[in-house]
């Protein structure tokens, strides 16, 4: 399955990747973005009650997992 949608997802993100790159964000920096995010997020909507809202977050900054290997594979920055 992961197969299938690689290809569609890749046409969307190594763009946005490239563009992120030339910026000059690293990967490492949107990891870091990303991890802080899901901790803020959780803190505040899951210890507030906000379940549906704290599961959106979170998964939304899990997501940008996707956006740091773009960043990683346009600037050159992919590990093994």
């Amino acid at each position: 399955m992961l197969r299938v949608l690689r290809s569609p997802i890749s046409r969307v993100l190594n763009p946005f990747g490239a563009r992120l790159a030339r910026a000059g964000v690293t990967p490492d920096a949107i990891t870091v973005l990303g991890t802080v995010g899901a901790v803020v997020a959780s803190l505040y909507f899951f210890t507030n009650g906000y379940w549906f809202w704290g599961a959106f977050a979170v998964w939304g900054c899990v997501m940008l997992d996707m956006v740091d290997g773009a960043v990683a594979r346009a600037s050159n920055q992919v590990s093994k």
